[in-house]
């Protein structure tokens, strides 16, 4: 009896070792795959949602889209992106049409952290221009300003295919305002959360 055991035993000890090793295999493999991102063009498209949170801009209009894209040169674990981006916040008013929103161009630096299997976070800075613009006010009229910007956020990519990956990203985009035309703060705060695809061709 105690040699059936022994042979059991054994039997399920060499399952379990050879399961181990394809884990590995595969784990191996996914991080492999980005151990060294390539160089080249890199391209990005977002999406999601954009909150409010300084003073004004939290107590006049709730969260609502987010969307743009990136255009640049991935040197492997650093990339130095072209990103434009609209925001677009809504009035709580019911009934309301006045919409916040704001067109925003800046050079990005992206710094990859690294990869944990199939994932690869990342953070981010970036300096650059932000026109804001107030639309559908009750008066029937509109006002702009355009005004400096700074942004910094993290996220983490996602491994699809080589040279491809799906990323979630938030980040912080403050406008500094010395002139607010528009009534809002003079340090403006956006958080977008944003879901959206990287390709380097």
């Amino acid at each position: 009896m105690r040699a059936v055991f022994n042979h059991e035993f054994s039997d399920g000890g060499d399952a379990m070792r050879k399961g181990f090793l394809m884990l590995a295999a595969l784990v191996g493999l996914a991080s492999s795959a980005w151990a060294a991102p390539d160089s080249g063009f890199e391209i990005r498209l977002d999406g999601g949602l954009v909150s409010p949170v300084s003073g004004l801009l939290y107590e006049n209009y709730t969260a609502s889209s987010s969307f743009g894209g990136s255009l640049g040169y991935s040197f492997g674990w650093f990339s130095l992106l072209l990103d434009a981006q609209y925001d677009t916040l809504n009035s709580p008013i019911e009934d309301s049409t006045t919409t916040y929103n704001t067109l925003e161009a800046a050079l990005v630096e992206k710094f990859r952290l690294g990869a944990l299997t199939s994932m690869k976070p990342f953070v981010f800075l970036g300096e650059g221009l932000g026109v804001s613009s107030i639309n559908g006010s009750s008066s029937g009229s509109s006002a702009s300003e355009s005004d400096p910007l700074l942004e910094a956020g993290l996220g983490l990519d996602f491994f699809a295919a080589p040279n491809f990956s799906i990323f979630i990203q938030s980040k912080g985009t403050f406008l500094l305002s010395s002139t607010p035309a528009l009534g809002q703060d003079k340090l403006a705060v956006l958080i977008p959360v944003q879901l959206g695809v990287d390709f380097v061709p």
